[in-house]
């Protein structure tokens, strides 16, 4: 016959298996210390796991039982309990709740016993936004032998029908016990609020005023989105500081790897140095030319590089990229392929939207309106063409740095990709580290001022000098923390890549395509047997007479407005008119209203050194 020796008030007590099945000594003595809540507890732990030697594994369940009966006779009650959950985070008061392995159930004053749940469950941590200042709540809970964790709002706990959601965590709450398990939380979190943990916590990375960088702030926990939480964990490092330096040596020794490098350091100085987010895409028809390796290595500046961790393609929505960039914030959002694009033509409202870096407001479903995403970043991007077209408003051409890709990157793809598979993550955190001591902030200003007023006053617009000043303050600080043997770019080495006025002038670009097209279609333009087709209009040595018509269907056909370019040709000089941009002519006979275009504008197109004009 086996025994059981239990230590209860102070007595050695010996309990057989007979004693659990046909007596209630055992359950009478634990209930003898209910007027001790520590002593009880312990007593339970102790004569439970002693009862499952014996085989009887439901000692608490028959406890539970006996209490009932007990409290039916006499009233007595157990208050004052705490949590018994084994190899639980931590120990909390639970009240008039009975928490053990088997759940938490409580006994109502009519002695019927609730469930609020089937398996160990409890807060472990108040969690504070620093962005929003809204709480929430980590709770802990064990499906088997394993514990869990999630991270959920209030309005969740405080709602049957919400908190039913954590069902698909794995909890166990449906409509019949989601009321009592809300009130079982309440209960706990009020008993223990100055014993459960603050901490600060955070749902987007980036800089965060009076804290540093995110994530890379000590004690700082991720409360943001699950669908980002992948993201957030892929950013760290892994590997050899000095073996990742000696990839990206390899991937500097071109314009294209180095300025996509410098990129991926440069978003982190987007927004204190006060500038917009910004394009920088590489692209060549050629294939294997190493663009996706090169997102790779910007890529392992900051986390995994691996394509689906940190960084993607874009397949993906305007509203999931959106979203992706609010939540990156100050890192740069990394997008390959850009070839997946189904809607290329109107590609231009993506740049403009990312550019901004301010998301669309919306409506929440309680009624207001939603918080709206913001960021501060560098857009990095790869495909087969320019991100840009003719037709691509200044505003969209502006905001981008295009690199053709005409030579490999790298000379063995393979093995950069396993080292940087193998090493990340460190370069970045040192960067920060280093911009965050001394004066090292304002030293990146001061070059940053500098290579501005150097692109400064020639023919490149704005925005793309503060586009390449950012990146070349990047590379000056990156060569001197990372690689001081060698030379920081210099200004007049991108230069050729940045765009100027008349390049990023839309209307300018407008009146060329409409040019260009009525040259293209001389015929269009004669009566009679030597026109085949549709006439569009007449034309002599000096005019082309086009139908108003004619002129509003060939800019659609080009994505440009046609309204935008007829005032604009109108101030330049470009059209004769004498009633709003019209002027009549007889066409075939009949007096037409018609666009009047200049063939041979004075002084619009430069002269070529041999005399020629361009057109």
């Amino acid at each position: 016959m086996q025994l059981c020796f239990v230590v209860v008030k102070e007595m050695t007590l010996t309990y057989t298996k007979e004693d659990f099945l046909q007596s209630d000594r055992p359950y009478a003595d634990v209930y003898e210390l209910s007027g001790d809540p520590f002593a009880l507890n312990r007593a339970l732990l102790e004569v439970s796991q002693y009862a499952k030697t014996l085989g009887i594994g439901n000692f608490r369940t028959l406890f539970r039982a006996y209490c009932k009966a007990q409290q039916k006779s006499t009233s007595k009650e157990i208050d004052g309990n705490v949590t018994a959950f084994e190899d639980q985070p931590l120990e909390l008061d639970s009240g008039s709740w009975i928490c053990d392995d088997f759940g938490v159930v409580t006994t109502l004053g009519e002695g019927a016993q609730v469930q609020a749940c089937c398996h160990p469950i409890l807060p472990v941590e108040r969690l504070q936004n620093i962005d929003t200042n809204l709480e929430k709540l980590k709770i802990a809970y064990k499906r088997g032998s394993q514990w869990r964790e999630l991270i959920t709002d209030r309005e969740t706990l405080a709602s049957a029908s919400k908190i039913i959601s954590l069902a698909n965590q794995g909890v166990a709450v449906n409509s019949e016990n989601s009321k009592w398990l809300i009130r079982y939380l309440h209960d706990v979190e009020h008993l223990n609020y100055d014993r459960l943990p603050a901490k600060k916590s955070i749902g987007r990375c980036g800089w965060v005023d009076g804290y540093g960088f995110a994530p890379f702030v000590e004690g700082l926990i991720f409360d943001g989105e699950e669908t980002f939480r992948h993201i957030f964990q892929a950013i760290g490092s892994k590997g050899s500081p000095r073996q990742w330096a000696e990839v990206a040596k390899e991937g500097r020794k071109t314009l294209q790897g180095r300025v996509v490098l410098d990129a991926s350091f440069a978003s982190v100085l987007v927004e204190p140095l006060g500038c917009l987010p910004f394009f920088v895409h590489l692209w060549s028809a050629i294939s294997g030319t190493g663009k996706t390796l090169a997102l790779m290595l910007a890529a392992s500046v900051w986390a995994d590089p691996q394509k689906g961790r940190y960084w993607t393609t874009f397949n993906s929505t305007g509203v999931g990229q959106e979203m992706t960039a609010g939540f990156l914030n100050s890192l740069p959002l990394i997008l390959d392929e850009l070839q997946l694009v189904r809607d290329k033509k109107n590609f231009d409202k993506t740049i403009y939207e990312l550019s901004e870096g301010v998301g669309r407001t919306r409506g929440a479903k309680t009624g207001g309106l939603q918080k709206t995403p913001t960021w501060a970043n560098t857009i990095l991007t790869s495909g087969e063409m320019p991100l840009t077209t003719f037709s691509s408003g200044a505003g969209a051409i502006n905001r981008i740095i295009e690199l053709s890709c005409t030579e490999k990157l790298f000379t063995d793809g393979i093995h950069i990709a396993e080292m940087l598979r193998n090493h990340y993550g460190y370069a970045g955190q040192r960067f920060l580290q280093w911009l965050q001591k001394e004066d090292h902030m304002e030293q990146v200003r001061e070059s940053y001022d500098r290579y501005s007023n150097e692109l400064s006053g020639g023919d490149v617009t704005e925005k793309q000098v503060m586009a390449a000043a950012v990146l070349l303050a990047a590379d000056e600080a990156v060569t001197r923390l990372f690689f001081p043997e060698e030379a920081p770019l210099r200004a007049k080495e991108l230069a050729d890549y940045l765009k100027t006025r008349a390049e990023a002038d839309i209307n300018r670009r407008a009146y060329e395509y409409l040019l260009e097209t009525c040259q293209m279609n001389p015929t269009r333009f004669m009566s009679g047997e030597d026109n085949k087709g549709e006439l569009w209009g007449g034309s002599d040595q000096d005019y082309y007479y086009i139908f108003r018509l004619q002129v509003q269907k060939i800019c659609a056909e080009g994505g440009y407005n046609d309204a935008a370019l007829l005032a604009w040709m109108k101030e330049e000089g470009l059209i004769e008119w004498t009633k709003g941009n019209l002027k009549t002519k007889k066409i075939n006979g009949s007096a037409v209203s018609c666009v009047w275009l200049k063939k041979h504008p004075d002084g619009f197109f430069p002269v070529e050194e041999d005399g020629t004009e361009p057109f």
